[in-house]
C-alpha cells in the first residue's frame, strides 16, 4: 500500500488519508537486542537535514504524524524502545535505561550510514541525546529537546513536591 499523506488544510474534516505510513526495518544493538527502526524517508530522497528523533518511553511512530509526511523537510530516523513496537526486550534485563537507549540510537544512526545529525528528544528522549551529546559529541551536530529534561528525569519532576524543613 503506498504511503497516505496528511490532509495539507488542517480545517479539513476529510481524514480518509490522515495516516501516513513510515518504513519499518530491523536493527541489531550493541548488546544484540533487535529494535524496529524506523524512518519516513527509505529511499533517502528528501533533501532536508537528518534528525535523529530519541522518543519517549513505550510512543511510536506516529506520536509526531507532521514528521512521517514526506514533505516535511527532513529526513526522519528513529526506532522504538526495547520490548515495545515490535523492538525485542533485552536478553539482560538490566539492559534497560539511558546508556542503552544511547547504544540503540548509535546502532540506528550505523544502521542508516549516519556519521552525525541533529538529534530531536521527547520525555526520556531528551535525557538519552542529552547523553549521546555528552559520550559521542562527534555525532551531534544539534539538539532539539521537546517536553523532558537532562538528569535525572523522577528527581527533576518530583522535586517541585519537597517542602521547606520548616
Amino acid at each position: 500500500m503506498p504511503a497516505r499523506s496528511l490532509p495539507t488544510d488542517p480545517r479539513s474534516t476529510d481524514r480518509s488519508q490522515a495516516l501516513v505510513e513510515p518504513f519499518f526495518h530491523d536493527v541489531v544493538s550493541a548488546d544484540g537486542t533487535v529494535l524496529k527502526a524506523w524512518t519516513n524517508d527509505p529511499d533517502c530522497r528528501i533533501e532536508g537535514p537528518v534528525v535523529l528523533l530519541c522518543n519517549g518511553l513505550g510512543t511510536n511512530a506516529w506520536t509526531m504524524p507532521a514528521l512521517l509526511r514526506p514533505d516535511c523537510g527532513v529526513r526522519i530516523v528513529s526506532w522504538n524502545h526495547r520490548g515495545v513496537g515490535g523492538s525485542e526486550r533485552p536478553a539482560d534485563p538490566d539492559h534497560v535505561g539511558v546508556d542503552c537507549f544511547v547504544e540503540d540510537a548509535l546502532a540506528v544512526m550505523d544502521a542508516h550510514g549516519i556519521e552525525s545529525c541533529a538529534v530531536m528528544g521527547w520525555s526520556i528522549g531528551v535525557n538519552t541525546m542529552f547523553q549521546l551529546a555528552f559520550d559521542h559529541p562527534e555525532r551531534v551536530r544539534g539538539l532539539f529537546a521537546v517536553a523532558g529534561v537532562p538528569g535525572d528525569t523522577f528527581a527533576t519532576m518530583f522535586e517541585v513536591l519537597h517542602l521547606p524543613d520548616r
